[in-house]
């Protein structure tokens, strides 16, 4: 991808917005000067997001829901070379993608228009991750009376 001298937070592959906790929430917009179309996979202004899978983590799940314009979502390889997931309209308009992680991967999820008519909006971004489940621990105890 190409990159700016100073890039705008989550205008570019470097500069992708760090999701590293969970759940996250994070509203932003598509319109303005310091957004631009980055990404050769669609026309129009996107965001970046780089998603770090906890080591326990068994699935992630990014959600546009909510958003004021048509979304179109990528989940890609953290070189941005394969294309893993693609979304659209799974909440009207909006996209969400729950995809299989692997524990202590890192993702990159591509937010865009679907048109390509230079709609912008607002994005509102919720991450969540399932965890592998344990071992199941029995909280049984036994008394014993002498």
């Amino acid at each position: 991808f190409p990159s700016h001298d100073t890039p705008y937070p989550g205008n570019t592959y470097p500069a992708a917005i760090l999701v590293n906790t969970f759940p996250f929430t994070d509203t932003a917009s598509t319109a303005g000067p310091c957004v631009t179309d980055e990404s050769p996979l669609r026309v129009g202004n996107d965001l970046f997001y780089r998603i770090v899978a906890d080591s326990c983590a068994s699935e992630i799940t990014f959600s546009l829901c909510g958003s004021d314009f048509d979304t179109y979502l990528y989940i890609v390889d953290s070189a941005a070379s394969t294309v893993l997931e693609t979304s659209d309209d799974f909440c009207g308009t909006a996209s969400e993608i729950t995809f299989t992680a692997e524990p202590g991967t890192t993702y990159i999820a591509i937010v865009e228009p679907y048109s390509s008519s230079g709609v912008t909006g607002t994005v509102i971004v919720n991450v969540t991750q399932t965890l592998v489940a344990g071992p199941e621990i029995s909280t049984s105890f036994v008394s014993h009376k002498a």
